[in-house]
């Protein structure tokens, strides 16, 4: 039986956050994304999020990187599919949850809900080095204390 990585992580992350003790948070610079540089940057691109480049402690419980395909468009029910890397057990291609952006919110903040997880992670995104939507284009994800919470790269 495979079991989705995200789904502990997302139930042991509170407990894990305040045991360990969080180190200084990162803050996020500006300008984040609007709603429609967010739909360019995320829309059909798979974002590797790699935990060497900004844990930030809640990342480090996996010691896989994450490849989240963001199908759809980033309307209500846009797939988000995580890209396995196959054989030997390791977790195989499947959706995993959802993901929105929000047309109400400016800067625009994009809204992933994981399946079995019951608390969504809303953020606000910057780019911080390449063009926007392109390949190897790298973004901070923010949370709404203003504090980078992970840094992922489009594949």
């Amino acid at each position: 039986m495979i079991i989705n990585a995200r789904l502990l992580l997302a139930l042991a992350l509170p407990a894990a956050l305040f045991a360990q003790g969080v180190p200084a948070q990162t803050a996020c610079g500006s300008p984040r994304l609007t709603q429609t540089e967010l739909g360019t940057a995320l829309e059909g691109n798979t974002l590797t999020f790699d935990c060497q480049l900004n844990c930030d402690g809640w990342m480090a419980s996996t010691s896989t990187d994450w490849h989240e395909r963001h199908d759809g468009n980033g309307t209500t029910g846009s797939a988000l599919v995580e890209i396995g890397t196959g054989s030997g057990g390791v977790q195989p291609t499947e959706q995993v949850g959802t993901w929105q952006i929000d047309t109400t919110d400016d800067p625009g903040t994009v809204t992933y809900s994981y399946d079995g997880v019951t608390e969504d992670y809303t953020y606000t995104v910057e780019l911080v080095s390449g063009n926007l939507g392109q390949s190897g284009s790298t973004y901070n994800f923010c949370n709404s204390g203003d504090n980078i919470k992970a840094e992922a790269t489009i594949d």
